[in-house]
C-alpha cells in the first residue's frame, strides 16, 4: 500500500508513453536520454512499457535546452545531473522517514488516506521551499 501511495504522490500524471515515444516527443536521442536517466538515478524501462508522463518528456526537453544554453559538454552535463539527483534523493529519503513516522498506524487504508491528504498539501509547499532555497 505504501508503494502505491508513494508512486501516486511522487509521479503524478498518466503513464502514457513508451521510451521510444519519449525520445520522439522530446527530440532527445535514445543514447542521451538513457545516459541522463541513469545519471538521475532512474531505472531503465523496457521499450514497450508505458511508464512515462508528459512531465518526463518535458524534463528531457528542459535538460537539453539547459545544457545547450550553458554549452556544457556531455560529461559535465551528466555529472551535474548526478549531483542534483543525489542531493534530492537524500532530501526525499529524509521526508519519507518523517512522513512514515507521522503515519505509523495499524490500519493501512487509513494510513494511506492520511498520507495522500498530507502529501497533497505538503508537496506543493516543498516544491516552493526547495526552489526558494536553491535560488
Amino acid at each position: 500500500m505504501r508503494r502505491m501511495v508513494a508512486r501516486y504522490l511522487t509521479f503524478p500524471g498518466e503513464r502514457r508513453y513508451t521510451p521510444p515515444e519519449v525520445f520522439e516527443r522530446s527530440g532527445v536521442d535514445e543514447e542521451t536520454a538513457h545516459a541522463l536517466w541513469r545519471a538521475m538515478g532512474f531505472a531503465e524501462a523496457p521499450n514497450d512499457a508505458r511508464a512515462f508522463t508528459d512531465a518526463d518528456v518535458e524534463a528531457l526537453r528542459v535538460s537539453m535546452r539547459l545544457f545547450a544554453l550553458t554549452e556544457m559538454d556531455r560529461q559535465v552535463s551528466l555529472q551535474q545531473a548526478r549531483v542534483m539527483s543525489q542531493a534530492l534523493a537524500r532530501i526525499a529519503a529524509s521526508h519519507q522517514d518523517v512522513i512514515g513516522a507521522l503515519l505509523a498506524e495499524q490500519d493501512p487504508v487509513r494510513s494511506a488516506s492520511r498520507a495522500v491528504s498530507l502529501a497533497e498539501e505538503a508537496l506543493p509547499a516543498l516544491d516552493h521551499l526547495l526552489l526558494y532555497m536553491y535560488r
